[in-house]
C-alpha cells in the first residue's frame, strides 16, 4: 500500500459509486456514498467504513476497526501523529479484510449515514482523546492535595 493512503480497495462487490461531478454539485445532488458495517464470522473483527468514488473508482474509507475488543478509528487531522496512526489503521485493515474475504468471512450490513455516524463519531472521539489529550494524572495528585489541606 502506498504511503499516506487514506483508502483501500472497495469491499462491496458490484457497487460502483458515482463521483460528485460539476453538474451534480450545481444541481445539489447528494453524494453517492455507501455506509457499511461488517462482522467477521468468528466475531473477532468488526468493521465500519464508507464506500465513495475517488477519481472514477470506488474506494473503501476505513472508519472503525475492532479486533478482539480493541478499537481503532480514523483519526481526524493532518498532524504527523494522526497520519502515522491512520496509516497503521489501513495496514491492519488490509490484514483482516479484502474484497474476496468480505464475501466469505464476513456478514455485511448496509447502513444509513445516520447509523454510520452514530457509531463512528464516538469511536473517533475516543481515539482522538487517546492520541492528543494528556494522560490523566495518577492518584498521587489528590493525595498530595489532602496532605497539604491537613497541615493547615
Amino acid at each position: 500500500m502506498a504511503k499516506n493512503t487514506n483508502f483501500t480497495p472497495s469491499l462491496v462487490p458490484g457497487k460502483k459509486r458515482k463521483g460528485l461531478s460539476f453538474w451534480r454539485t450545481i444541481f445539489r445532488k447528494k453524494s453517492d456514498n455507501g455506509f457499511y458495517s461488517a462482522v467477521r464470522n468468528d466475531n473477532k473483527v468488526s468493521l465500519l467504513w464508507i464506500e465513495a468514488n475517488q477519481f472514477g473508482k470506488t474506494s473503501c474509507y476505513p472508519g472503525v476497526l475492532i479486533i478482539d475488543g480493541v478499537e481503532y478509528a480514523w483519526a481526524d487531522g493532518l498532524s504527523n501523529k494522526a497520519k502515522k496512526y491512520n496509516n497503521r489503521l489501513c495496514e491492519m485493515w488490509n490484514e483482516v479484510v479484502d474484497p474476496q474475504r468480505i464475501q466469505t468471512e464476513y456478514t455485511l450490513y448496509e447502513l444509513t449515514s445516520e447509523q454510520f455516524f452514530r457509531d463512528f463519531g464516538p469511536a473517533q472521539d475516543r481515539v482522538m482523546r487517546e492520541l492528543f489529550l494528556p494522560k490523566e494524572k495518577t492518584e498521587e495528585a489528590p493525595a498530595e492535595e489532602e496532605a497539604t489541606n491537613t497541615e493547615e
